[in-house]
């Protein structure tokens, strides 16, 4: 769950690759995110006690500083959100972005 969906069949497997998923369709194109109902699913299996709910619509937002003071950058992009999430959202997308966007801003 933690690995990136690779686009195309030109990237090499090295040897720091520990395994491919190789999938007959593209599962995830099936699922269209809907709203979220507050289940709080995502709180409940996040192995860094975050609010992955909460960090999300912080995301949307592009808050950076928001992210910062709420643990965003303590997210290990482990996917366990996204995978348990009812609603289908792309949380662990989101986080990952905004941990770049965070770093790009501490690069200035």
């Amino acid at each position: 769950m933690m690995g990136s969906a690779l686009i195309h069949l030109d990237i090499p497997v090295t040897k720091t690759s520990s395994s491919l998923l190789a999938l007959v369709q593209d599962e995830v194109s099936l699922f269209e995110p809907s709203a979220c109902i507050r289940c709080g699913r995502c709180k409940d299996v996040c192995p860094s006690l975050l609010v992955p709910q909460k960090l999300y619509q912080i995301a949307t937002k592009n808050d950076t500083e928001a992210f910062i003071l709420n643990g965003g950058m303590e997210c290990i992009e482990c996917g366990c959100c996204s995978y348990t999430c009812p609603a289908k959202r792309n949380m662990t997308q989101a986080f990952k972005k905004m941990k770049y966007l965070v770093s790009v801003n501490k690069r200035k």
